[in-house]
């Protein structure tokens, strides 16, 4: 295995349950001996009128572009001054697009766990970029261990969760 195929791709959407995908992507790294890339999309507001699309002004895309790359540089600091980059778009495609270039070995994401109605109106990043990812997925549930508890809240993720998985998933 190669450095390039080591990179492990985390996309972050910046809320706190994204850790657990962070800290998952940061144990597998240290087992392979990879780079946990980080990744985020944001999307910037799009406004209709009558069929009408309005622009927004290129100041106030630039002032977007700027308060999301804060926002990240922030984030990746909270989980150990990992690499990371930015994208604007859709997050399922922005994705998707970055695996290509990037060419990670293996791709961590968090998913909301959006089921009915919601998940058929706003649909579901993970399941769309799981079903057309060419690398592996792992995707970390959010809320599962402490809604078995009957807590509310994100998962943590500690390196002795899964492990079994993990190494049978990662030569």
């Amino acid at each position: 295995m190669n450095d390039a195929s080591k990179k492990i791709l985390v996309p972050v959407d910046l809320e706190e349950e994204s850790s657990s995908a962070v800290a998952l992507a940061a144990d597998l790294a240290q087992r392979i001996g990879g780079e946990v890339v980080m990744m985020h999309v944001y999307t910037l507001p799009q406004y209709a009128y009558a069929g009408v699309n309005i622009a927004l002004v290129p100041e106030t895309v630039a002032k977007i572009g700027a308060i999301a790359r804060r926002a990240l540089e922030g984030y990746a600091k909270e989980h150990g001054g990992v690499h990371f980059f930015l994208r604007e778009g859709d997050p399922a495609e922005e994705i998707l697009g970055a695996i290509k270039s990037e060419r990670p070995y293996i791709v961590v994401m968090s998913t909301h766990r959006r089921k009915g109605i919601s998940r058929l109106l706003l649909g579901s990043v993970a399941d769309k970029v799981t079903r057309r990812s060419p690398v592996p997925v792992i995707t970390v549930a959010r809320g599962r261990e402490r809604a078995r508890r009957g807590e509310e809240g994100p998962d943590v993720y500690h390196p002795s969760m899964g492990v079994k998985e993990l190494d049978l998933a990662v030569p």
